[in-house]
């Protein structure tokens, strides 16, 4: 999710603070950025767009859009 929230990043300040917001908001997991480790890890997917929703539907795995959180 990380990836897809700071591409919205407008500046480098911007993209500072949307980093703090989410540690702020998350906090951090360690694990290298895909789907399949945070299903390994029972983590629950945030994204911005759909396309892990019709992953979740395969594989089970929690997924939420960010705009429900």
């Amino acid at each position: 999710m990380e990836l897809e929230f700071l591409y919205s990043a407008r500046s480098l300040a911007d993209r500072l603070e949307k980093q703090r917001l989410m540690g702020d908001l998350f906090g951090c997991v360690s694990m290298a950025e895909i789907a399949a480790t945070a299903e390994r890890e029972r983590l629950t997917v945030l994204c911005e767009d759909r396309d892990y929703l019709t992953v979740a539907t395969v594989t089970g795995q929690p997924v939420k859009l960010v705009t429900d959180v």
